[in-house]
Order: C-alpha cells, then structure tokens, then sequence
C-alpha cells in the first residue's frame, strides 16, 4: 500500500479482514493498526470534500485547500494522471490517494451541431 488515503473507517481497524498490510510509504493513514512505515503521516485528517462527480469515470473525495495529501507523495513516471485523468503533479510533488489537487482534467471537444426549429 502506497500514495494512498485509508481514514473515517468505523467498528473494525482498517486491514479487517486481510489482517497486517505492509506500507510502502507516503500513506495518510487514521491510526497505525495496520502498521506504518516511517514516510506515512498517521493521525492526520487529510481534509477530504464529499464523494462526488469531480470528472473523469468514478467519483473522487475532492482533497480540500490545505490538505496534508497535497504534494505528500513520491511521483512515478508510471503514474502521470489521478483517478479522474487529471495530470500529476500540479504542484511540488504528486498527491496521495486518488485525487491530485488543482488538477484540471483534460480538454474534451464534443461536435459542434446546429439545427433549426
């Protein structure tokens, strides 16, 4: 598990039922029940928006201005856009989780059609 937001989990820790999840790192993590490695930020509120339509195929969790995820992570050359197709990074560094911060999506040009009544 790496680059990634686990947090808001309720009634069993957040690796039930898989047990121990090895971290790679860069993770912002509610509590360490699932261990942590030393460049994960465990405690934190990553200042999410609600899960919404923010583009691209899937709805996202917005991060919020001043969110500990913003340029939290080491970026891939492998990963070069979020979840929604938006490029990483637009800032410092790439975000964690699946949503890159003041990341525009991509220009889409839909045909151009008149009619008459």
């Amino acid at each position: 598990l790496s680059r990634s937001i686990i947090y808001g989990n309720s009634g069993f820790p957040a690796c039930y039922p898989i047990g121990e999840t090895l971290s790679g790192g860069y993770n912002l993590l509610q509590h360490n029940s699932c261990g942590a490695h030393p460049l994960d930020q465990v405690g934190a509120n990553p200042l999410l928006g609600s899960l919404a339509d923010n583009g691209g195929p899937t709805y996202t969790h917005a991060l919020l201005p001043n969110s500990p995820a913003i340029d939290a992570a080491l970026c891939l050359a492998a990963i070069s856009t979020d979840q929604r197709g938006a490029a990483r990074p637009q800032g410092a560094g790439c975000d964690s989780g699946a949503f890159e911060y003041g990341g525009a999506l991509p220009a889409m040009y839909l045909p151009l059609a008149f009619g008459s009544p």
